[in-house]
């Protein structure tokens, strides 16, 4: 019995390992559709150099924080700071949620235009 292409179709949505991707790959567009959006919005550049991305974060330990801690601390950062813990977080692990959070912070902090 050979399959066709509606049947092979079909197989791939039964498939978890290709459902988990296609899941991934939404979120990850949606991420940066959202960070171009803000960046619109709070005039910044929507586009984030890959050198300034490559660096250390200047929060040590970022990437093993949780979302309550990194919400916990971003009163204390300053907008460079921000900026490039933003950069660093949609080259690196691109959390939604994480990004979501450090937009909105560096829209309260800088001025509406």
């Amino acid at each position: 019995m050979t399959l066709t292409q509606f049947r092979r179709d079909l197989l791939d949505w039964a498939d978890p390992v290709w459902w988990a991707r296609q899941q991934l790959d939404l979120m990850t567009a949606t991420t940066a559709y959202l960070t171009r959006v803000t960046a619109a919005l709070t005039g910044a550049a929507a586009t984030v150099p890959a050198e300034s991305a490559a660096d250390e974060p200047p929060v040590a330990g970022w990437d093993d924080l949780s979302v309550a801690s990194i919400r916990a601390r971003l009163s204390r950062l300053s907008e460079t700071d921000l900026v490039t813990l933003q950069a660093y977080e949609l080259h690196h692990a691109a959390r939604p949620d994480v990004l979501s959070m450090l937009a909105n912070r560096l829209a309260k902090l800088r001025p509406a235009n």
